[in-house]
């Protein structure tokens, strides 16, 4: 066995670094989709949490549904 043990990581020393010159933060004007917008990305979301859970649903009992069949049974 060495006589000396080294550490498994070794870390940087802490340095101060100022922030880079920009435009701030909130920007002045937020960007704010209208409600169908929301509606289409929030309506894409849900469908690809539905997959994902019939998915997962059918590899537990080692049969996976399709695409296909999801979306004519409604799930």
């Amino acid at each position: 066995m060495p006589d000396k043990y080294f550490p498994l990581l070794v870390f940087p020393e802490k340095q101060i670094l100022k922030p880079e010159k920009g435009n701030g933060f909130p920007p002045k004007k937020q960007n704010l989709p209208d409600h169908g917008g929301q509606v289409t990305r929030v309506g894409r979301q849900i469908e690809y949490l539905k997959e994902d859970f019939v998915r997962y649903q059918g590899s537990l009992s080692g049969a996976v549904m399709t695409h296909h069949f999801l979306h004519r049974s409604g799930c």
